[in-house]
Formats: structure tokens, C-alpha cells, sequence
């Protein structure tokens, strides 16, 4: 009619609906891992997902690329320098069984959980980062044994590495337990549903460190 303005409503290209990776003060921690309904012929990954796969991957890349970084150096020094040979502590043979301890820990945790087994994921995850807590008191002791024997860090160029290696693993152990204690918080406080993708790519990681620990054992007790 004439004298009504008509209401347009402009579409803003910047918004988006896409999931949003809440907080977990902001309600269920929940990333859905498909959009496009229950029928999986029309479902796609969801942006959610999709960006947490590739920062995972990249972010394992990332780790892989600067331990082999530091293999080489080693095997340069190694090269030009001759050293005795550093004494092995013996503890690293428990912390390694720790470890995978807590791996399997986990995956049977994120089992538990994916079948709706919450209690018994709970107490799986939080075996888990009890173990990888005590992997990293066990770390802690390997030095002391180094620096009870007269090997310090700048003592032989075979310490050096072995310090640095073995300190840099830890770092990232302590950045994935930190992932594994919100992770189990998470579970303990209700905040995660079954179809949560987070426990997962914590899982993920994880297992890699645990991965790199075992590449790392075998290059430091060869290379000693």
C-alpha cells in the first residue's frame, strides 16, 4: 500500500551458524562432529570439527618436525665431538611402562564414554592423568640420578641432549596433562555428551607424545 515502507531484511555476510567450542562455564562442552540431520548420506563434517583436525594435525607436525630438528643436531654433535659414554638411568624403563599405562588408561576411558559408560570413563580418565602426573615425578628422578653422577647439563654434549630432549618431551607431557585434567573435569562435572569430539582429539595427542617418548627411548639409549 502506498505511504507503508516494506521492512527489508539485509543479510549480514559476516555472521555464520556455525557451532560455537563453548567454555566449560558456558554450559555442555560439546562439539558435534556432523551437521545435515541424522540421515548420513547428507551430513558433512562440521566447521567445529573440521578446524580442530587440522590444528591437531598441524599441531603434531609441528612437534614432530622440531624433535627431528633436534635428533639431527645431535647426530651433527655427535659427529665432531667424542664423548664417554653418559650413564642410563634406570627409571626411564618404569616411566615408559607408566606411560603406556596411561594410554591404555585412556582409550579404554574414551571407550567407556562413547558407549555412554560415563562412570567408568571417569575413573579411566582420571587413572590416566594420575599416571601421567606420575611419569612426569619419574622424569624428575632420571635427572636427579644425571646430576648425581656428576652429568649436568653442560657437562658432555651427550647430557646436553639428553636434558634437552628429555626436558622438551616433558613440557609437552605437561601441556597434554593439563588437556587431560580439564578433559576429566569436564567428565566429572556432566558437561560432556557422547558425541563430544573433544575427549577424542585429547585422546589423539596423547597417544602421539606417548608415541614420541617411545622414538625418543630407543634414540637416547642407542645414541648414549
Amino acid at each position: 500500500m502506498p505511504g507503508i515502507k516494506s521492512k527489508t531484511r539485509v543479510s549480514n555476510p559476516f555472521s555464520s551458524r556455525r557451532p560455537v567450542l563453548r567454555l566449560p562455564w558456558q554450559g555442555d562442552f560439546t562439539l558435534p562432529p556432523y551437521i545435515g540431520g541424522d540421515d548420513h548420506r547428507h551430513r558433512t563434517i562440521s566447521p567445529s570439527l573440521f578446524r580442530l583436525r587440522w590444528g591437531l594435525r598441524l599441531a603434531m607436525a609441528a612437534v614432530a618436525v622440531f624433535f627431528i630438528a633436534l635428533c639431527a643436531a645431535q647426530l651433527l654433535s655427535r659427529s665432531s665431538h667424542a664423548a664417554p659414554q653418559l650413564p642410563w638411568p634406570s627409571i626411564l624403563w618404569l616411566n615408559t611402562v607408566i606411560i603406556l599405562g596411561s594410554s591404555i588408561c585412556l582409550q579404554s576411558g574414551l571407550r567407556q564414554f562413547q558407549l555412554g559408560k560415563n562412570t567408568s570413563a571417569r575413573w579411566a580418565w582420571l587413572g590416566a592423568a594420575l599416571l601421567g602426573a606420575l611419569f612426569l615425578t619419574g622424569q624428575w628422578r632420571a635427572w636427579g640420578e644425571l646430576r648425581q653422577a656428576g652429568y649436568y647439563a653442560a657437562t658432555t654434549p651427550g647430557s646436553s641432549f639428553f636434558y634437552l630432549l628429555t626436558v622438551a618431551h616433558a613440557v609437552h607431557i605437561l601441556a597434554g596433562l593439563i588437556l587431560l585434567i580439564l578433559v576429566t573435569g569436564l567428565l566429572w562435572a556432566g558437561r560432556l555428551r557422547a558425541q563430544s569430539v573433544l575427549p577424542g582429539a585429547a585422546a589423539v595427542l596423547w597417544h602421539f607424545l606417548d608415541g614420541v617418548w617411545l622414538f625418543l627411548l630407543v634414540w637416547l639409549w642407542f645414541l648414549r
